[in-house]
This record gives C-alpha cells, structure tokens and sequence, in this order.
C-alpha cells in the first residue's frame, strides 16, 4: 500500500492557523510545475550526506526525493530509494528534507542512524521556504515522500518514491510517455486543489473565530462544510475545541455523549483532543478528561484509543495508567491492518519491561 504523510491534514484551531501561511504564502510567485516543466534550482542549506551539488546536472537523469523526520511513510520508503539508487548508478539521486525547523543534532542524527538504508545524497532545504515552496507547492504536492524524475534539466514524472522504478526504466529506454503524464497528472493535481480550497475554507473560519468574531467564525464552519462535505469530521472536531473553551461544563456533557454513542468518528474526536490539549498545561485536566471516556467506553480494548493511551499518557509522565494502556494494547492487539506492527508490538514491550521495573523500584 502506497502511503503518504499529508502536511495540510485536517488539524484544530492553533495547528490550522499556522497551516495558513503554508496554504498560502507566495501564491502566485513560484510557476506551477508539472511533467514537461523545467526543474526549477536546488536551494539546500545543509548537506548530511554524500557528495555536495552546486546545482542539478544540464544533461543526464536525476530524482529528488523529498522527506522529513516525522514522516513515516517516508521513513519506510527510504530502503527502496536506496535500492533504486544502487540499482542506476548512471542517475543522480537526492533526497530533500523539508517542512520541519533545522535541528543540527536531529537532523544529522537521523540520517547517521538510516546507515546503508539511506545511501544516496541527503540535503535539508528549509521548512515552508527552500524547494518546499519553490518545488512542492507549485507541483501540488501535498505529501510526503515525494519524487520528481527530470531528464535533461525538465520534469518527467513526480510520485510517491516506490512507484518511481518504471517511469524511471521507460525514461532511460526512450520510451517514456510525456505527454500522458501529462494528463495523468492533472487530474490529480484537481484532486489536490480541491484538498487545498477545502482547507482554505475551514482556515477562514478559524481566522474568523481568533478574531473575536466567534458567529462569524461557526457560519463560516457550517459554509466550509456546505461546500466542501470531506470537511465535516474536521469541523466537528473544531466545534467540540471551541465548546471546551467557552464553556467547560457543557464540553464535558458534550464530551459524554460522544463517548456513550461509542461511535469510531466521535471517539477520534475524543481522542485528537486528548493529544492536542495535553500538550498544554492548563488543559491537561480536559486532556485527561476526554481520553479517560474514550477509554471507558471501549473497555480498554479499542487499539486506536489505546494508543492514544499510550502516547498520551506517556507524554504526561503518568507510569501507572501508560502501564495499564500498554498491557491492554498488548492484550488487544489488532490482527491486522497496522504497518510496521510486529516492530511496534516489540516496541511496546520494551516500554512494558521499563515501566514495570520502575513500578518496581519504588
């Protein structure tokens, strides 16, 4: 299953805010690109590893491959970029960090510990500025890991990294088809637009909100809805943000029948909350609120709400409810459909070995 790390996901109140600038800075500067459009220039502020570029080669074949840290998608790509990397020794790979901060430890670290995994040219090119503005957004891409293939300094194709083998055989063949990329293209690109506008539309609303204008504000939740209907679990995961903060006692009531209806869409409200606000220290009692319900009305066998158990309350430092999480988890542990769940469920059985000796030793 082809997998990618979405930057303009669905998020709540301050994470749609800062999304804003993203959706929107520079609109109109950087030309759109697609497949036939020419390469625009590499704008690296660190090199982690492998040869430096001053820029991409005029003539011959590249892939830049883009990736952050917090990616997973990208992370369990990057063995088969090298693969593809070893595989064509006659095309320039490069792999791009991007939409995160510079961290001179983190960064560097992760690429260290990737080894033989990671074994092409690595560079960091900035957070929403560098190639992510200048690459990205005008190529509408939305996620990540992403590649582009250029030949001869014009883009051929851009995809996720683990479809790139055949249109990279058929460009070295000559026998790539351009112009039904082309097209092939476009049509996602419309999806992309729509997930673009939609967001649009829910950030309006926010801005609305934050500045006072709180009617405003929902009118504009309800329009963003109206238009765009994907937008519905969003702004029903807004609503319930700005019900905790105008009013305690009625989000708590709202927050019990959510957990009563032990609907999935109404506990992933429950829970995204819990992970939001437990970030901040005067909302920890509403985080702890909302994750306790959602607890309690799956018996503590729901996965997807353990989980959040676990991070959360991990996250809190509370040893005796992540135990408690961490060994319902291990009791409840899904069949299927997890990626990566035996290197998880070994994970968790560590954390489960740490937490009981600490249990221990006091």
């Amino acid at each position: 299953m082809i997998v990618m790390a979405r930057f303009s996901r669905p998020v709540a109140l301050g994470s749609l805010l800062l999304l804003v600038a993203a959706s929107r800075a520079g609109d109109g500067a950087p030309k759109p690109l697609a497949p036939g459009s020419a390469a625009p220039p590499l704008a690296i502020k660190a090199w982690l590893k492998g040869d430096r570029m001053a820029g991409l080669p005029k003539k011959g074949i590249c892939v830049v491959e883009f990736w952050a840290t917090w990616c997973g998608p990208c992370i369990e790509s990057i063995p088969h970029v090298t693969q593809m990397a070893k595989a064509n020794p006659d095309v320039t790979f490069l792999g791009v960090g991007v939409w995160e901060p510079w961290d001179a430890v983190k960064l560097p670290k992760f690429v260290a510990d990737r080894g033989d995994k990671m074994d092409y040219r690595v560079a960091y090119s900035g957070d929403q500025d560098g190639m992510a503005a200048s690459w990205l957004k005008p190529g509408m891409q939305d996620g990540i890991p992403c590649a582009f293939l250029i030949k001869d300094g014009r883009i051929q194709w851009i995809g996720h990294p683990d479809l790139l083998e055949k249109p990279l055989a058929q460009v070295k063949a000559g026998t790539f088809d351009l112009n039904a990329a082309r097209v092939a293209f476009d049509g996602r690109v419309a999806k992309v637009q729509r997930r673009r506008d939609a967001l649009d539309a829910l950030t309006a609303a926010v801005e609305l909100y934050v500045s006072g204008k709180r009617e405003e504000g929902r009118k504009a939740l309800d329009a963003a809805v109206a238009k765009y209907p994907e937008n519905a679990d969003t702004a029903d995961r807004q609503r319930f943000s700005w019900l905790a903060d105008e009013d305690p006692k009625a989000w708590e009531v709202r927050a019990r029948e959510l957990a009563a209806t032990k609907d999935p869409k109404n506990l992933a409200i429950l829970n995204s909350f819990a992970l939001r606000r437990a970030a901040v220290p005067k909302d920890v009692p509403l985080a702890r609120t909302a994750l306790a319900l959602a607890l309690d009305a799956t018996d503590w066998k729901e996965p997807n709400t353990l989980t959040y158990g676990t991070t959360i309350y991990a996250q809190l430092k509370d040893d005796a409810l992540e135990l408690r999480a961490t060994n319902a988890l291990l009791d409840n542990w899904p069949a299927k459909g997890w990626e990566d769940a035996e290197a998880v469920r070994e994970k968790l059985k560590k954390r489960k070995v740490e937490l009981e000796a600490k249990a221990g030793s006091r």
